[in-house]
């Protein structure tokens, strides 16, 4: 098995232990929009509009979701091909 199956196996597995978690817990500890919180934090800025609200969340966990089925899914079937391993 290569690398690119473990890690897309991974993805699919971590998603299915997701799935057990409550969905209606805050998304904010993560969306913080990458690098614009960093580069806020770094510049000693406060980062405004970086939340959601809380009628998106159900929409975002899910688009979220698929994106990682996607590339999980893309992982298994590249046998290494993808360039990511």
């Amino acid at each position: 098995m290569s690398q690119a199956n473990i890690a897309g196996a991974a993805g699919l597995t971590a998603l299915e232990k997701e799935k057990t978690f409550p969905g209606d817990n805050s998304p904010e500890w993560v969306c913080h929009h990458g690098m614009n919180a960093f580069v806020a934090a770094m510049e000693g800025n406060e980062l405004k509009d970086w939340h959601i609200s809380k009628s998106e969340w159900p929409n975002v966990r899910e688009e979220c979701r698929s994106q990682v089925v996607g590339f999980s899914e893309e992982l298994q079937d590249s046998e290494g091909k993808s360039g990511w391993f």
